[in-house]
């Protein structure tokens, strides 16, 4: 019924609750293809305007360096995400099914995850209630419920805690 699932991952142990899940559906056997992805949030240019200095401080020609080592630091952070992935996917290839690792930029998490989901096809979506937040910021917890919302297939929500 599922061959084809995505499996949005934010690092923390909220998110990765769906464990138990996953590798459930994996030993079923029916998922021919799973797609872990992880999305990185753009660092607002205002806010790393203002790390280590004043806005008002910042001159225009100091922007460009600025920007270069913004640049470093999100493919640094890229390079992360991915290697986290794949330590993952490596984790779980022992049950036969095609594992691939995603990592997306994109503004908004929830719209970024559902209109990947649909341009590729899934059949099913499974995500934790909460990620890198937890459940006092119910941060994530919007997140899941917004992708619920924006996606056009099933969306199987777990709800997890720190220590699953």
């Amino acid at each position: 019924m599922y061959q084809k699932i995505m499996v949005p991952l934010d690092g923390s142990k909220f998110a990765e609750g769906v464990f138990p899940h996953f590798e459930a559906f994996l030993k079923n056997g029916s998922v021919k293809k799973a797609v872990l992805v992880r999305v990185l949030e753009p660092l607002p240019f205002l806010y790393y305007c203002e790390i280590g200095t004043a806005f008002r401080d910042v001159r225009y020609d100091e922007v460009p360096s600025r920007l270069a080592s913004l640049d470093e630091w999100q493919a640094q952070e890229r390079r992360r995400a991915l290697q986290y992935l794949e330590e993952i996917a490596a984790r779980f290839s022992k049950y036969g099914a095609e594992i691939e690792c995603q990592v997306l930029a994109g503004g908004q998490v929830a719209e970024t995850l559902a209109s990947y989901a649909q341009d590729n096809d899934f059949d099913l979506i499974l995500t934790a209630t909460h990620g890198l937040s937890g459940v006092g910021h119910r941060l994530w917890g919007s997140v899941a419920n917004q992708v619920m919302r924006f996606s056009h297939m099933p969306v199987l929500m777990v709800g997890t805690t720190a220590s699953a």
